[in-house]
């Protein structure tokens, strides 16, 4: 290619058409130096989407098993589609592992900042408690700070994290950045960092929520883009709440609509909400506390439009990290009697359909 303006990379999408119940593959083409994007149906051999500008969708979104959301579709990336695009990203987009160890689960929103400010973006996400055998399996050989007994039984949060050279740059910061050091076991190789997939990702865990006395946040899709996870993580437990369980999803449009559709006939943004729900990753968090968790929670969350909230109530999430009363940061439980529920939905109805809506 000859000059910037020209490269393009191309990728093999999937998308589950729910009306006529089948998953269609796609081209999908992405020309970064202009934001624009082009769909070619790879069954009819036809043009999809003809080439057009869409901000949302940046180069960083576009990994295998990531997934983005074009004109409220959820495209699953699942391939390069050219030799051209495979070898210039199966190096910047490389991946490693790490696990945020249980003694330092209580500054997980720091040491998730401290990763999101370097070089790395978040593909997975999830809390644990691993057996002794399990934990055994991610220790390296010749391991000797970490020992079974620090990570086993006990919550930590497992990560899987994208970036240039990925292995060999998170080795350097977790014994150089003193905001993580001590904090991290970390995949030492490309055969640790396959370790850590087949014993947490290629596996369904058990669940480390406790349903009763408990909300739920969800960060949504804009924030995660945005890398300031981690900020608003670290402001939940700055404030003193407990983080009992963490993941990554993934919501496809049945999941997202079944999850909002208290509020379809109460607010007008409902569709919107949808869209943004599904129009990248989630971070879902448990919070556990007391029986008022649910209303105290949703104090430090703030007014749904950010707007209000810097006018009434500017210390909160929302007026923080939000700016308008979709892109408003994070859901957060509204009902006390919805706290359960909602966990329930998130940390036991979805995990038995993870295929259809996880990475």
């Amino acid at each position: 290619m000859s000059n910037v303006e020209d490269l393009r990379y191309a990728f093999i999408v999937e998308w589950f058409d729910p009306q006529a119940s089948l998953l269609k593959k796609y081209n999908l083409l992405f020309w970064p130096e202009s934001n624009t994007i082009e769909m070619f149906d790879l069954k009819n051999h036809r043009t999809f989407l003809k080439r057009c500008l869409y901000p949302s969708i940046k180069l960083d979104n576009l990994f295998v098993g990531g997934c983005v959301s074009v004109y409220s579709r959820q495209l699953k990336i699942i391939d390069f589609a050219d030799a051209f695009t495979r070898g210039q990203l199966k190096e910047r987009l490389a991946r490693t592992a790490c696990m945020i160890v249980p003694d330092r689960q209580s500054q997980l929103g720091h040491i998730l900042d401290s990763l999101l400010s370097s070089t790395f973006s978040i593909s997975r996400l999830l809390t644990v408690s691993l057996s002794p055998s399990q934990a055994g399996s991610i220790l390296p050989e010749g391991e000797s700070h970490w020992t079974v007994d620090k990570i086993a039984n006990r919550i930590g949060t497992v990560i899987e994290l994208i970036a240039p050279n990925a292995v060999q740059a998170l080795v350097q910061l977790a014994g150089s950045d003193p905001n993580i050091k001590g904090s991290l076991l970390v995949a030492s190789s490309a055969i640790h960092y396959q370790q850590f997939m087949n014993v947490i990702f290629d596996h369904v865990l058990p669940s480390t929520a406790v349903f009763s006395d408990c909300t739920i946040a969800v960060i949504k899709p804009h924030a995660v883009r945005q890398g300031i996870s981690g900020k608003i993580i670290k402001m939940i437990q700055d404030r003193g709440f407990q983080i009992t369980a963490a993941e990554l999803f993934y919501l496809n449009r049945p999941s997202a609509e079944e999850f909002l559709e208290v509020y379809k006939t109460v607010i007008p943004q409902y569709s919107a909400l949808v869209d943004n729900f599904t129009s990248g990753a989630s971070i879902v968090l448990q919070i556990h506390g007391g029986e008022k968790i649910v209303r105290e929670f949703r104090q430090v969350a703030g007014p749904h439009d950010p707007e209000i909230g810097k006018h009434v109530r500017s210390d909160t999430i929302r007026a923080i990290f939000g700016s308008d009363r979709v892109n408003n940061a994070i859901h957060a439980t509204d009902l006390d009697e919805d706290g359960v529920l909602e966990s329930e939905y998130f940390f036991k109805v979805l995990q038995d359909v993870k295929p259809a809506i996880h990475v």
